[in-house]
């Protein structure tokens, strides 16, 4: 029997967030095995606004509006515009290949079979930098671009304001840069100065404004570290910035020890020792490495300022999602061997069979046990930092330095 997985038509984010799950299974360390999404992607929001783990690179805030744009202006009003709007999408490809900067092309791999186009993508966090200023959907958007009329093309005044009778056509930032001469049969995902200028801007003016992302693109560096607290300027970020970094270090430092600990009862549950040796190396190695990360006292870790900064979050925090990290923190500090521990056992156990469900739980279904693939859910959270670093090195010049 195949699965399959639907949804009604609510809204974008709510599609946007059904189709990441699809994404995340196709990465069995990524998937969110114990619940812990919510307060992982409030932090990522908080941090890195308008990012997303199926993101690839900056250039695509730019590539959308324009294709959308000139849509606008050659094909408003026409039923097959959706059609046309993905072909132009898929035409950005082979450009973008023959570049000679592949990593990040978005469909590099099943051409013109992709599924999820670069706008889906992309379409959230255009609305979060202040570029797309049309409130809806995507779906809502061709469907108001099909009945467009000629004379709604979004007409701006010599300041770049839309004219009073146009301003429902308005659905891009007036101050977007016109692409490059050739474009789309030519281009590139390098930035050119005007392209880096007008992102950097709406990453300083946009809803970033204030966050790390914001003040990496202002000062910071080209990086190639892990995690966002590793990185050479931290001392220099803004006071509340490293207050709230530290406590996200903490939670993903400490949480690591969970997942791995579920990887490890499901290899004993099939005898596999091949993966059972795997993982007691690997809890073994996190013990060792949150000593070091705790300063030698995982117990010192303050839950409740961990609660008071998750509140300046977006992540909304199930009480029972709360209660599941608070008892795995108590844990980590009163057990001397997680991997053999009866109370860790039993609340990892639980907290899946909460999370799943009997029949979706693999500590509970003979069924569902026997899909896990010998790793499931085990990398470590980064708040979409490696998403957030590529994007922070296409927008800082390569020789910029603090």
């Amino acid at each position: 029997m195949t699965s399959s997985l639907s949804w009604l038509d609510y809204s974008d984010a709510e599609r946007r967030a059904a189709l990441d799950v699809i994404e995340l299974f196709r990465d069995r360390d990524t998937r969110d095995e114990l619940g812990l999404g919510s307060i992982r992607d409030g932090f990522a929001e908080h941090f890195f606004p308008g990012t997303s783990t199926i993101q690839t690179r900056v250039a695509y805030f730019l590539f959308i509006p324009w294709i959308y744009r000139s849509l606008e202006q050659q094909h408003a009003g026409r039923a097959n515009v959706a059609d046309r709007a993905r072909k132009a999408e898929l035409d950005l490809i082979e450009p973008l290949l023959a570049d000679g900067d592949p990593e990040g092309v978005i469909g590099a791999r099943v051409r013109r079979s992709l599924k999820r186009l670069p706008s889906d993508v992309y379409w959230q966090g255009l609305a979060a930098w202040g570029i797309r200023l049309y409130p809806g959907s995507r779906d809502q958007y061709l469907r108001r671009l099909a009945n467009l009329s000629v004379d709604q093309r979004g007409s701006v005044d010599d300041d770049g304001e839309p004219l009073a009778d146009a301003t429902a056509a308005v659905h891009w930032h007036p101050g977007l840069p016109d692409p490059p001469e050739g474009f789309p049969g030519e281009c590139s995902l390098r930035l050119r100065p005007e392209d880096r200028t007008y992102l950097t801007e709406r990453v300083l003016l946009g809803r970033p404004r204030g966050t790390l992302l914001a003040w990496l693109v202002e000062h910071g560096r080209q990086s190639n570290i892990p995690f966002p607290w590793e990185h050479p300027d931290l001392a220099r970020f803004p006071r509340e910035t490293i207050d709230d970094l530290n406590q996200a270090r903490m939670l993903s430092a400490v949480m690591h020890g969970a997942p791995l600990l579920y990887n490890l009862l499901l290899a004993r549950r099939l005898v596999w020792e091949e993966k059972i040796e795997e993982f007691e190396q690997r809890l073994s190695d996190w013990t060792r490495s949150l000593t070091l990360e705790a300063g030698g006292e995982p117990g010192r870790w303050d839950l409740a300022e961990l609660w008071q900064t998750v509140d300046r979050t977006p992540a909304t925090v199930t009480a029972p999602t709360r209660a599941f990290i608070e008892r795995w923190a108590r844990l980590v500090v009163e057990e001397q061997d997680l991997s053999n521990s009866v109370r860790a056992r039993e609340l990892i156990s639980s907290r899946e069979r909460q999370v799943k469900g009997p029949m979706g739980a693999r500590l509970h279904s003979e069924a569902a046990l026997h899909l896990w693939g010998g790793d499931a859910g085990t990398a470590r959270m980064n708040y979409r930092w490696a998403i957030a670093q590529r994007f922070i090195n296409d927008l800082v010049p390569p020789d910029a330095r603090s």
